[in-house]
């Protein structure tokens, strides 16, 4: 068991070995993760865990998986999530072009009708 308190409103709670396995999997899979965000149940304040603290209290049973033993499932995601910057910097691209071309059309219109008056 491990007890974590609030630093909010000093509400403690705990999360057990099975948690501890489960948060320390998903941490894993993010590979930059250096903290485990617990929400505190009585304030929902975000309370930071670092991982030396969650493998404390890991099961004993517990191992870090090997990249041999990740599932297709988070590889493909991993591929898509490396795609995605490219297809974001294509379509910001596109939407600045599209905002220029508008400003020239209104801006043109306007010079227009102030020569008319």
């Amino acid at each position: 068991m491990m007890t974590i308190r609030c630093f909010k409103c000093g509400w403690g709670w705990s999360m057990n070995a099975a948690e501890v396995g489960a948060v320390l999997d998903q941490m894993h899979a993010e590979q930059h993760a250096k903290y485990y965000m617990a929400e505190c149940p009585n304030c929902r304040r975000a309370n930071k865990v670092s991982l030396k603290q969650l493998r404390r209290y890991a099961p004993r049973d517990w191992s870090p998986p090997s990249a041999e033993e990740q599932p297709a499932a988070e590889k493909e995601v991993k591929a898509e999530n490396e795609a995605a910057p490219k297809e974001k910097k294509e379509a910001a691209s596109k939407a600045k072009s599209t905002t220029k071309s508008t400003a020239k059309k209104s801006s043109t219109s306007k010079s227009k009708s102030k020569a008319g008056k």
